[in-house]
């Protein structure tokens, strides 16, 4: 699983966004692996739905252990899937994409998850992250081919039809104090580096020092179709939207 505190960092960047948003939607939606307390949403005044995407049998221990977990659905990614009933216009998914094998495939989803007058803010890790290892054991390179670059997301967001996109790209990075809390982050995040001969790999640059990795977290913002119409005469979509890289470096985390 991904940490719960990057996914909700995430998260309030996507709020952080959505307030340069010129819209007025009647329903808001956070989409998560790891949901925030709804009072993170308390200054948008919307009504607030909130979906936590895993498993039923996982989900029912976790709302055991939340106090605010009564009021959040639990939805797999085949219900993800199909269209969402009601319908949110104003949507929040925070590294929902990272739980399909191919990120710039699973876009094609994105259009079930909110309503057609609606905007969708998402994010997903990124090409170019964990450069400490793969600039210490090149390796390891052959098994990020899962995360996309800015490039090829704008273009399949364009090829998808989906109005006014815009990508840009945050870096992210982690601090660590206990080798098992990296390497299980590591673990979330290359799936395909589970077995003994990666855990070795990453425990010897951690015997050379290594506490801190870091990681590019993209985020996107999207209208359907129908509503980029509303908002704008001529459908176009910038360059520079596509290619918008945010110059500043967040540092947060402790693996201990």
């Amino acid at each position: 699983l991904l940490p719960p505190d990057l996914v909700h960092h995430v998260a309030r960047e996507l709020i952080e966004r959505s307030r340069d948003i010129k819209h007025a939607p009647t329903l808001m939606r956070e989409i998560s692996p790891h949901p925030l307390s709804a009072s993170a949403f308390a200054e948008l005044n919307l009504p607030l739905s909130q979906w936590q995407l895993g498993e039923s049998t996982a989900s029912s221990l976790w709302q055991k252990l939340n106090p605010f977990a009564a009021k959040i659905q639990t939805v797999d990614l085949n219900q993800l899937n199909q269209p969402a009933q009601p319908a949110a216009a104003l949507v929040f998914a925070p590294l929902v994409l990272d739980a399909y094998t191919d990120v710039l495939d699973a876009l094609k989803q994105l259009s079930n998850w909110f309503s057609d007058d609606g905007v969708l803010l998402f994010a997903t890790l990124g090409a170019g992250g964990l450069p400490e290892i793969v600039n210490a054991q090149p390796e390891w390179l052959d098994l990020l081919s899962h995360w996309p670059n800015i490039m090829d997301a704008g273009a399949r967001l364009q090829d998808l039809r989906f109005g006014l996109p815009v990508l840009d790209v945050e870096t992210v990075e982690l601090s660590y104090s206990d080798f098992d809390a990296l390497w299980a982050d590591v673990q979330a995040f290359v799936p395909s580096a589970n077995n003994v001969t990666w855990r070795n790999r990453l425990h010897e640059l951690y015997a050379q020092g290594l506490r801190q990795i870091s990681l590019q977290v993209m985020y996107g913002q999207v209208w359907q179709v129908q509503a980029a119409r509303h908002a704008s005469d001529t459908h176009t979509v910038s360059l520079e939207s596509l290619m918008a890289q945010l110059p500043h470096r967040k540092t947060f985390g402790d693996g201990s």
